[in-house]
């Protein structure tokens, strides 16, 4: 139909990936030789009317001509066959690893889960010895490996809990190429001095929800995983672009991590993701990088793969999807309120109230979530600033945060949660995990009158 509307050659367009077009025009370039090798042997004499071998000759023709066409179909499609075969094979391929990576992640998130809870009893108990024991008692060296070796574990548990899509990430706003060009110092340093590092930010639209601290975990783990394949020297490159989408779906953000480094054996590659699997083993690497890597990306609605040929370096390319480009108009400016710490234990309480004295003023504290409401309900009070944990006294706190925004619209809200938290946090949250670092939690409060 093409050849007709748009008046190209039927015999020379370019069909290339296309192998049923090809075929037809195939056939329609036998349909218009016939004739023309027709009127050729007649000119010739060869298919004189009179002649005795006249109807043979132009059947001999016809036939052998319809066998090559036939041949030439039959070679194409069998070659179309074979591609979608080995296309299939490819899909079913990654979507086993798939299925296969999200059974791992599953066994691992709730192992980890567990052991992180054993490791909090042990690291407990460790430090009650700890402080009944005198300065000078030799035990305490004794204790302090014991306690070092459960932090370490610790940290384990977290990457095997990230792995597991049930380390609750805390993504905001931001662009991607003003946080790359914070990080460049960070890179550069990571990649060492024998790399060569360029950054291409390259992506028209940068905007994407990410964690911030967990994504410069995972962009400096890439980096330093390239400087490790490159070790004799070589570059690293880091760019981004706007990937194209298909009709009706969102638009993404690539990022892609790329060295020049030796590569990865097909083996290798199909491994690079899961949990503990390490070509590093005798140079101390854990094997929890990219398995870390992956879930954690997920778990901010991206995807990552690995792409690499041996001998030709890997990429690490990472999707994240895109948002929209932030309101221009101001927020209006809010006025200065109090801090108000919701806690239940009295002794947590009152420490937690004389360390953020001197961060913010005025500081209210309240033992339970009626306590809370009322002092929120006050008139003339206004509350800036809650911080609480998912375990309020009286009211669970999603419902807390609610009717304490339904007093106080403005309120920015600071939840404390579990190491092991899978809940969803209520939407605008500033979520912090447990054990709390309270130089943290001053710099975010102060971050919140900037």
């Amino acid at each position: 139909r093409a050849p007709f509307e748009t008046g190209q050659d039927a015999l020379n367009q370019d069909c290339e990936g296309n192998r049923v077009t090809r075929v037809e025009q195939w056939l329609m370039g036998g349909a218009i030789l016939l004739p023309i090798a027709h009127q050729t042997l007649y000119a010739l004499g060869w298919l004189d009317a009179d002649a005795e071998n006249y109807r043979r000759v132009l059947v001999e023709v016809t036939l052998v001509t319809i066998a090559i066409l036939a041949l030439l179909a039959f070679r194409l499609l069998e070659g179309e066959r074979r591609r979608v075969e080995a296309r299939e094979a490819v899909l079913r391929k990654e979507l086993d690893q798939a299925r296969r990576m999200d059974a791992v992640a599953r066994v691992a998130g709730a192992v980890a889960h567990d052991f992180s809870n054993l490791l909090h009893v042990i690291r407990g108990r460790v430090d009650l010895v700890t402080d009944e024991l005198d300065p000078a008692h030799p035990a305490r060296d004794d204790l302090r490996e014991i306690r070092a070796a459960a932090m370490r574990a610790s940290a384990m548990a977290a990457d095997l809990l990230a792995f597991g899509r049930r380390q609750p990430v805390s993504t905001e706003p931001l662009s991607l190429h003003e946080f790359i060009d914070q990080l460049r110092r960070q890179l550069k340093l990571m990649a060492g001095e024998r790399a060569t590092l360029t950054i291409t930010l390259g992506a028209t639209d940068d905007r994407v929800s990410i964690d911030v601290v967990k994504f410069e975990s995972v962009l400096l783990n890439l980096v330093a995983n390239a400087r490790n394949a490159i070790a004799g020297g070589g570059r690293i490159e880091i760019e981004t672009w706007n990937p194209e989408s298909a009709a009706g779906s969102p638009r993404r953000l690539a990022l892609a991590v790329r060295d020049t480094g030796q590569g990865m054996s097909p083996e290798v590659l199909e491994r690079a993701f899961e949990p503990f699997f390490t070509t590093r083993r005798e140079e101390g690497g854990s094997g929890m990088g990219l398995s870390s890597a992956h879930g954690i990306i997920q778990a901010m609605g991206g995807a990552i793969r690995a792409e690499s040929t041996p001998g030709q370096g890997t990429t690490m390319l990472i999707e994240l999807p895109l948002i929209g480009a932030p309101a221009s108009d101001a927020a209006p400016e809010r006025p200065r309120g109090a801090l108000l710490i919701m806690e239940t234990d009295s002794h947590m309480r009152q420490m937690l109230r004389g360390y953020f004295a001197d961060v913010w003023k005025p500081v209210l504290t309240s033992g339970n979530a009626m306590e809370a409401l009322q002092i929120a309900g006050t008139p003339g009070q206004t509350i800036s600033i809650l911080v609480t944990d998912t375990s309020p006294s009286g009211l669970t706190y999603d419902v807390l945060i609610a009717r304490l925004r339904a007093l106080h619209p403005q309120m920015q809200v600071v939840l404390i949660v579990p190491e092991d938290f899978a809940g969803a946090a209520p939407e605008g949250c500033l979520v912090m995990r447990e054990p709390l670092a309270l130089e943290e939690l001053a710099e975010k409060l102060r971050g919140f009158e900037r």
